[in-house]
């Protein structure tokens, strides 16, 4: 009798663990299917397509840190490119930072997307854009990114030094791509007058 209840436990717990890798198994596959569509369309012409099947695999499986990661950066890839058209919902770009971080805390594209988001908002005077872009100049010094979030900031509030400054630093990085420098180029021509004057 008691060989009975061993056995009956033992074909329990396998039954349990085969039931816990199925579902595991499943929306692995849900979540992958979806991310695969956010591979093939995040740097195409439809973000929008990307962040919805983000979205999607989010939804199906919210435990994959790749998934979470790239969360806030199709939200961003999104914005950027329909800025004009794109009315995200009070809280819904500090949700999609908050899953993000929540895979990849100090990963600098979700910081800088960040750093990104808050700028254009009009928080760049604020504690956490402060914070955050004094840790990323410190952290992640061969970021261009966080030399054009830098440049951006300082340009906004007339600080042409800091700006020139940061504008410098991002052009000398061998990573920075060719949106980034043109964008570094273009702030360097805006502050230029403003330089030989002083």
């Amino acid at each position: 009798r008691l060989r009975a209840v061993r056995m009956a436990v033992a074909g329990l717990a396998v039954a349990a663990t085969a039931g816990w890798w199925g579902y595991f198994g499943y929306i692995y596959y849900a979540g992958y299917k979806q991310f695969a569509v956010v591979q093939v369309f995040i740097t195409s012409d439809h973000p929008e397509v990307a962040f919805d099947a983000n979205l999607k695999a989010w939804q199906a499986n919210p435990y994959d840190s790749y998934i979470r990661h790239q969360f806030s950066l199709s939200l961003t890839t999104l914005v950027n490119r329909y800025m004009d058209r794109v009315m995200l919902e009070p809280g819904a770009a500090d949700e999609a930072y908050r899953i993000s971080a929540s895979a990849s805390p100090w990963a600098p594209g979700v910081r800088i997307a960040r750093l990104q988001y808050l700028l254009n908002s009009g928080q760049s005077q604020g504690g956490e854009f402060t914070t955050l872009l004094d840790e990323e100049k410190r952290i992640h010094t061969l970021q261009p990114g966080v030399w054009l979030m830098d440049a951006f900031a300082a340009v906004a509030i007339g600080d042409h030094m800091r700006a020139a400054a940061a504008i410098s630093r991002g052009l000398r990085l061998k990573w920075t791509t060719d949106w980034q420098r043109g964008e570094l180029e273009r702030l360097a021509r805006m502050i230029a007058p403003e330089e030989k004057g002083t």
